[in-house]
């Protein structure tokens, strides 16, 4: 475990979302922090009263370069839209001063221009510029010099030329932040105007706010995005009251759109319109300032799903280039002009008035692609009255030309951009499969020359760009869309970092990086060695991930007696590539900045008494506080959070409670022990938070809370959780819970519910239990059971990557014939032989039904080769398993802790190497056992009886998997081989197949040794001598040098980056190595130049290259002698710490004499 002493009080910035702690959320919120540069950032607080919101507002913000848009859906939040289309969609219309301001229902100006002028003391925003501009005469003209076009830019600069805006906020005394603000605080007033007028808005609604940000954007750029729309949502009063932006990439929002909406017309090369499923494609969002795109794979269609293929890019290429220029070339030809001076006109006006408005309208508008490849040749002539003709600049009297070889030049760079990126997009995507389609959106988009220009490049593949909609609200449908549908957005790859700072406990050849460090301390309270201020980075870049994931690491925190217990924990981020344990001032951190610091105050635990206070060794007392944080990845989006006590993070722990974490060393190994679970109900993960839910979703009356006070909330009926009596006082429970399960995307957010936290838990193969009879007695169709939890099922393996497998539980309180109907209908309907479900078991009251109530079925399924467990030995004594073994013949025990009192039975299920699915925390809950220590954990073990470890009904007895690991550990103490053992047994007896087997096998051996290798090195690479030549060069200066005993010799080769090869050959210098016998020739070596290819799997951290990207990088290859074999050791072990790769390539081989 990693403890975290208390930082520095000052907070850098707050993270871009929010922090809450698990507990006591009232106490714990802390209501603002101080950046450093004074700013007063309030945290949004979960303890805010809050009032009854009749309805719900999705509003999506596309704040554009030189347009912005809002689109929004309202919806009863207790009954949401399972689908939604585009129709549903709106978008705010009747901007001030536009032309729909009088109509709203006109199509026009479904955008407001983004644009805005602080004018003697006047704030002026949107259309209203440019119509207050046209009234403004020519000597009033100078004051538009502080109109702000193109503010977004300076949010993430990428070369733009930017000077005469950045001066330009100078002369106002503004800063970016402040002029991005005042407009979208516009933006916004407008809106909420606009709903409460025509959409019953009110401030008792909820609002969920969705920010659309360019896919090249840097992470400072969003973040800062995201701190002014909290300060604009602030002072507008609109989405602040739980203030969560869901962050979306433009690119993406409009494939979401477009996908959904697809017309055959929107076809410009190709007939194959939709993309279908597992076709690569390539959306690009041309617009204004810059130009994006991302590369998706299709891998679901109605509704559609992707998965990130190439990473998002993006240039600024956009369309306000050309306008740059053109405005460039106008003040060039214009100026010196005779017209200028005898009217005292400004070029500037001229431009604004006359050219810049011709051109963005008519002229841009309409240059084709035979315009741009100089295949037709045309001058066009804005009239300008009293201008004088220049030939030499191409003016004709009252005439300013624009030729279309100038225009040419002017739109090169935006469409060359545009095609170069896609170029790269393309190639990059072909490394996996070809590209089918480009899908183009964006206000550029629609340009003859670009289109045509797009088509020329990428003969081949199919163009399509939409023609008969709404181009202006494309992005903000889509963003609408996809944040009423997150399930159904892409896998991709993470671009930046995500750790945590913390001091480490130092062991001496632990971690290479603590070795390096000057930063070793004493704990002032625990007097233990620690390497201080390291960052452990929780989430690494380029790593890919599902929709909804979260990763999470257990701190702790020591005080002194009578301190508070605040908690300020530090987060870091960094868009390069990172490696663990080194201190945040090291170069692998030099890219790493603070990103946010979750605080959290625990005085009412140090108040309550419950946690007693540790002696140090100076005899003096403290506490140690243990906690956790967990960060939660949502698409584009991040939350933080802190949890206190650790454990089971998505559930109500009482603040009384003792911490659910074991108090060992061995923590975090069995956090990270990949686990497989046996014995899990998925109708016992049914938490009351979800129950709530689908009652309400589903009209389901749940118990009279007069009757039944614990039905009142969620909290009570966890308070009642913590009394079950007896196995039957908990299936009362259990039973009623299953009755919201109405729909098959109830059953699939179950299952999916579970297998979140199993992934979180290290878990990479279930085996889940479900009861259909139950729920066919409510009236819930068979099929629509399964399919919903087969769908779960699946989403855990695409997502996770974890092998699940469906066992269908037959109920002993419910006659034998029911179960008979129930397993025709499984085997009629293929579900066995197509694998949706897996096996067959017994469950509920055992004490009572006769011990072999399912003994035909269990006949008919074992000649059908069906997989089959039981449950037994829990409350039953081991009579029962042994009916189980002998009636159904049973593959595997569930529960089984009754066998402990049967040393015959015992030693048969040793022998036979029967599995038994223990559920440790189950059967202190249920009142089998009075605690964990009497569960026969050690006795099994002694006697060679296989087990699992497994969680049974953990919303019901608040413990998921890991928990029931470390409860284990707390009372048993197990070695790491005895935790091999279980790991090893629990995959043996899975019913997967044998490379699955030997997948998981590796994984448990790769963990388990990682653990080990922070303390020795590992020398089997060593082989016979035979197997590679010796290097005559090598031993002829050997004999030439000496002809006394020469002590055993070793050839030590290791292969370096260049840029690397001279600090690691210094570092094996330094141990002797490289010297010939007699000292005369020292630091002797051979390099040869290479090629290294690579491949990081999932789990690696890679100092070079990324996760899942084949690599190949310059390598030198380095031959070291190595007398003695002490030296060879040391030798190693300075290459292991000096080497820049995680895992080091080295070999060693013992030289004979030839």
């Amino acid at each position: 475990m990693s403890r975290r002493i208390n930082p520095p009080r000052r907070v850098r910035r707050k993270l871009h979302h929010d922090y809450y702690s698990g507990a006591d959320v009232e106490s714990t919120i802390t209501a603002s922090s101080t950046t450093d540069d004074g700013i007063t950032v309030r945290e949004p607080s979960r303890s805010e009263p809050v009032s009854e919101r009749p309805l719900k507002f999705i509003v999506a913000l596309d704040f554009g370069t030189t347009n912005t848009s809002v689109s929004y859906i309202k919806f009863n939040p207790e009954n949401p839209p399972d689908t939604v289309h585009g129709a549903n969609i709106r978008s705010i219309r009747s901007w001030p001063d536009s032309a729909s301001d009088q109509n709203d229902t006109n199509d026009y100006n479904a955008n407001v221009p983004s644009e805005s002028w602080y004018r003697e003391g006047e704030y002026i925003w949107g259309y209203s510029v440019q119509r207050r501009m046209r009234k403004l005469s020519s000597s009033e003209f100078k004051s538009c010099q502080d109109v702000i076009k193109f503010s977004k830019l300076l949010l993430n600069d990428q070369g733009h030329s930017l000077n005469k805006l950045r001066k330009q906020l100078r002369r106002l005394n503004k800063s970016v932040h402040d002029v991005i603000r005042d407009y979208l605080i516009q933006v916004f007033a407008h809106t909420k105007k606009e709903l409460i007028e025509q959409e019953n808005f009110s401030d008792a609604c909820a609002v969920e706010l969705v920010i659309c940000i360019p896919a090249g954007w840097s992470f400072a750029a969003q973040r800062d995005m995201q701190m002014i729309m909290w300060d604009v949502a602030e002072r507008v009063d609109f989405g602040k009251k739980d203030f969560e932006p869901f962050i979306i990439h433009e690119p993406e929002a409009a494939a979401a759109h477009l996908l959904e909406n697809m017309d055959p017309s929107d076809a410009l090369m190709g007939k194959n319109i939709a993309p279908r499923e597992g076709e690569v494609f390539i959306i690009c969002d041309a617009g204004g300032g810059t130009v994006d795109a991302i590369t998706y794979r299709v891998t679901q269609v109605n509704p559609y799903r992707f998965e990130e293929v190439v990473k998002p890019a993006g240039r600024a290429c956009g369309s306000t280039l050309i306008n740059d220029k053109m405005f460039q070339e106008a003040a060039e030809r214009l100026r010196g002009n005779p017209f200028l001076e005898a009217t005292n006109v400004s070029k500037e006006y001229l431009i604004q008035q006359y050219i810049s408005r011709t051109f963005e309208s008519d002229i841009k508008k309409g240059f084709t692609y035979e315009q741009y490849i100089g295949k037709q040749q045309d001058k066009i002539h804005i009239p300008i009255v009293g201008l004088r003709r220049d030939d030499e600049k191409d003016i004709g009297e009252n005439s300013f030309y624009i030729t279309s070889e100038r225009m040419a030049l002017h739109f090169k760079k935006s469409i060359e951009g545009t095609v170069e990126l896609l170029k790269q997009q393309k190639e990059n995507a072909e490394v996996v499969d070809d590209v089918a389609k480009i899908i183009l959106a964006g206000g550029f988009s629609s340009s003859d020359a670009l289109q045509k220009r797009i088509q020329e490049e990428f003969t081949g593949v199919d163009i399509i760009t939409p023609k008969k909609r709404d181009t202006a609200t494309i992005v903000s449908h889509g963003a609408v869309f996809r944040a009423l549908n997150k399930e159904a957005g892409p896998q991709r790859k993470i671009m930046a970092s995500w750790g945590v700072l913390q001091d480490e406990s130092y062991i001496p050849g632990r971690y290479k990086a603590h070795d390096l460090s000057e930063y070793i301390t004493t704990g002032t309270l625990d007097s233990e060695p620690y390497a201080t201020n390291v960052i452990q980075w929780l989430i690494k870049r380029n790593k890919k991930l599902g929709k909804q994931v979260s990763f999470k690491t257990t701190l702790s925190q020591h005080f002194d007696i009578g301190e508070d217990w605040e908690v300020r924990q530090k987060l870091y981020a960094s868009l390069e590539f990172v490696r663990d344990h080194y201190h945040f001032e090291h170069p692998f951190n030099a890219h790493a900045e603070v990103a946010g610091v979750v605080v959290a105050n625990l005085n009412s635990y140090r108040d309550s008494g419950t946690i007693q206070p540790k002696i140090s060794i100076a005899d003096k007392e403290y506490y140690s506080v243990e906690y956790e944080i967990v960060l939660e990845v949502d698409g584009r989006n991040m939350k933080a959070k802190l949890y206190y006590p650790p454990g089971q993070i998505y559930y109500k722990l009482d603040c009384k409670e003792k911490s659910k974490m074991c108090n060992t060393k061995l923590h975090q190994f069995l956090q990270h022990l990949p686990k497989c679970e046996h014995h899990v109900h998925l109708e016992g993960c049914l938490t009351p938070e979800l129950m709530f839910t689908l009652a309400a979703r589903n009209g389901v009356c749940l118990p009279n809370t007069e009757q039944r006070p614990e039905f009142t909330s969620p909290e009570t009926l966890y308070e009642r959780y913590e009394h079950f009596t007896s196995l039957d006082d908990f299936l009362s429970y259990y039973f009623i819970g299953m009755s919201v399960l109405q729909q098959q995307s109830d059953f699939e957010a179950l299952a999916w519910e579970y297998f979140q936290m199993a992934h979180a838990d290290g878990v990479h193969h279930a085996e889940v239990f479900f009861d259909p009879q139950e729920h066919i007695n409510r009236g819930v169709p068979f099929e629509t059971v399964v399919s919903g939890f087969v769908a779960g099922c699946q989403r855990a393996e695409q997502e996770y990557g974890m092998t699940a497998k469906l066992i269908m539980c037959f109920v002993k309180h419910l006659p034998a014939s029911d179960a008979q109907k129930v397993f025709d209908l499984a085997v009629e309907g293929g579900h066995f032989e197509s694998g949706a479900i897996h096996g067959i078991g017994a469950s509920s009251s055992e004490v009572g039904p006769p011990k072999d109530m399912f003994k035909e079925i269990y006949q008919t399924a074992h000649s059908k080769g069906i997989r089959r467990t039981a449950h037994a030995g829990e409350e039953g004594d081991p009579t029962y398993i042994e009916a189980a073994l002998e009636a159904y013949k049973s593959q595997r025990i569930d529960h089984g802790v009754r066998l402990i009192d049967s040393p015959r039975l015992m030693e048969q299920v040793a022998r036979d190497e029967i599995l038994l699915t223990v559920c440790p925390v189950s059967n202190v809950k249920l009142r089998g056992v009075d605690h964990i220590s009497k569960v026969p954990i050690r006795a099994f073990l002694d006697a060679g009886v296989k087990f699992s470890i497994n969680s049974d009904d953990p919303a019901y007895f608040g413990g998921f998997i890991l928990h029931n690991y470390c409860s284990v550990q707390e009372a048993f103490d197990l070695s790491i081989e005895e935790w091999r053992t279980i790991a090893e047994n629990s995959i043996h007896g899975s019913w997967v197949d044998h490379e699955r087997k030997l997948e998981l096998l590796q994984k448990v051996d790769d963990h388990i040794r990682a653990h080990h290798a922070t303390t020795r090195i590992a020398l089997n690479s060593i082989r016979h001598p035979h197997q590679l030549p010796v290097h005559k060069t090598l031993l002829a200066k050997m004999s030439a040098s000496t002809t006394s005993a020469i002590p055993d010799r070793y050839k030590l080769i290791f292969f370096v980056p260049h840029d690397h090869v001279e600090p690691c050959k210094e570092a094996i210098f330094s141990t002797g190595a490289g010297s010939f016998p007699g000292g005369k020739y020292t630091k002797v070596c051979f390099q040869t130049p290479g090629t290294g290819q690579f491949l990081p799997g999932d789990g690696a951290m890679p100092n070079i290259g990324a996760v899942g990207v084949l690599e190949h990088v310059e390598e030198m290859k380095v031959e070291v002698l190595c007398l003695g074999r002490e030296t060879m050791l040391n030798a190693v072990k300075a290459l292991v710490k000096a080497h820049p790769y995680e895992e080091v390539a080295y070999e060693v081989y013992k030289l004979e004499d030839v």
